[in-house]
């Protein structure tokens, strides 16, 4: 819901900095919002789901110990693994968003919208 509303631009805006000027936050916060940006990019507008695309990339460049998150693979008969995210907690060390993957880039590939579907590519 945070992508459609009237304040958006600024509250993302102070989210980029707050998340990539720290270098000091520890690797679950950083796999937990990328999670929860990488989801917020499937469900809603393209203007959004770019900005949501790029700030996940600047954190996965800048914390290193969070490209697990892209590396992880699915089993060997079908590829698929099941998500171990808990989106449903406040707290972040319970999300569990180390042990899971980010397989919304893999969707966001497919995406209607030549731009985030570029971006996710990439």
């Amino acid at each position: 819901r945070i992508l459609y509303t009237k304040h958006r631009t600024r509250f993302l805006r102070l989210l980029s900095k707050s998340l990539v000027g720290n270098t000091m936050l520890p690797a679950y916060v950083i796999a937990s919002f990328c999670k929860r940006l990488c989801r917020l990019a499937l469900a809603g507008p393209p203007s959004g789901g770019l900005f949501a695309l790029a700030l996940t990339s600047n954190l996965l460049r800048k914390h290193g110990e969070c490209a697990c998150l892209i590396h992880r693979s699915g089993n060997a008969e079908d590829g698929l693994m099941e998500d171990v995210f808990v989106e449903d907690v406040d707290d972040l060390a319970q999300t569990r968003a180390l042990e899971s993957s980010l397989w919304e880039l893999s969707a966001l590939e497919k995406h209607y919208h030549p731009a985030i579907s570029a971006l996710a590519k990439s």
